[in-house]
C-alpha cells in the first residue's frame, strides 16, 4: 500500500499509477474550485481517496462497504461517499473522476449537501460534460419534451429514474443531462449568472426533496416559481 499526499488529497493505493492519478486529481480540484468558487481554509484535513489497482478489487470493496450486490458494483466506476472517494486505476482523465470529485468537494469543502439528486448530480454532470453533450436535452427542453421542473425536483434519485423514454433513451441518462443543463442555464445565462453563487449556496443548504423550500429559494433569489423557471429555461434553449 502506497500513501500519496498532495495539497488536497490523501491517495491510498496499491496501483503503480498512483502518482499520475494524484496529479490529475489536483488538476480536477482546480477546475472545480474555479467553476464553483470556495476559499482555501488553512489546516483542513486532506480528502481521502482509495485507488484500487483493478476493478475486481474495487467491486469487492463496494460489496463489503455498501452492501451492494456484485451486479450493482459492476455498474459503478467510482463512488464518493462520506469523506472519501473510491475508484480503480484505469485512465486518470476519465470524466467519472471529476464527476465524483465534485461530489466529494461539495461535501467536504463547500458543505452543500442539500437540494436533492437533481442539484447534486447537476453540478457534477455539468463539470463532467461538454456543452455539445447537452445539445440533445436542450432540443427536448425547447420542444417541451423534458420532465417539467415541478416534477424534476421531486425525483429522489436521478440514477433510479430508469424507465426508458419513448425514443428508447434511458430516462436516468436524460435526467442527468437535464440537471447539467439547468446548472448551465443558471450559471451562464443572462437570467441566472449574476445570482448563481447566491443560489448555489442557498439551494445546497436546503433540505433534500423539500419542494416548498426548493421553490422558495428560486422565489427569493430569482423571483420565479418552478413553472416560471421552466419557461425561462425553455426560452434559453430556444436561443442556445
Amino acid at each position: 500500500l502506497k500513501v500519496i499526499r498532495t495539497a488536497h488529497y490523501l491517495v491510498m493505493t496499491n496501483s503503480s499509477g498512483g502518482d499520475k492519478f494524484a496529479k490529475q486529481m489536483e488538476i480536477n480540484y482546480g477546475i472545480i474550485q474555479k467553476t464553483f468558487p470556495f476559499p482555501e481554509v488553512p489546516g483542513r484535513k486532506l480528502m481521502p481517496v482509495f485507488l484500487f489497482q483493478n476493478p475486481e478489487d474495487y467491486y469487492a470493496f463496494c460489496v463489503k462497504q455498501f452492501e451492494w450486490s456484485a451486479e450493482e458494483a459492476r455498474k459503478s466506476k467510482g463512488v464518493a461517499s462520506g469523506d472519501f472517494y473510491a475508484t480503480w486505476y484505469e485512465a486518470p482523465q476519465d470524466p467519472v473522476h471529476i464527476h465524483e470529485a465534485t461530489h466529494q468537494i461539495f461535501s467536504n469543502r463547500l458543505e452543500l449537501g442539500g437540494g436533492g439528486s437533481w442539484y447534486q448530480e447537476g453540478v457534477a454532470e455539468y463539470i463532467e460534460t461538454k456543452p455539445n453533450e447537452r445539445n440533445d436535452i436542450a432540443r427536448r427542453v425547447k420542444n417541451g419534451k423534458h420532465t417539467p421542473l415541478k416534477e424534476f425536483v421531486r425525483l429522489r434519485s436521478l440514477l433510479m429514474s430508469s424507465e426508458d423514454d419513448v425514443s428508447g433513451d434511458s430516462a436516468a441518462s436524460l435526467h442527468y443531462k437535464q440537471a447539467a443543463l439547468l446548472i448551465e442555464f443558471l450559471r451562464e445565462s443572462k437570467f441566472g449568472k449574476d445570482k448563481f453563487l447566491e443560489w448555489l449556496h442557498a439551494m445546497g443548504n436546503t433540505p433534500r426533496g423539500d419542494v416548498p423550500k426548493i421553490e422558495a429559494v428560486f422565489q427569493r433569489v430569482y423571483g420565479v416559481d418552478l413553472e416560471q423557471l421552466d419557461r425561462e429555461l425553455q426560452d434559453y434553449c430556444q436561443k442556445r
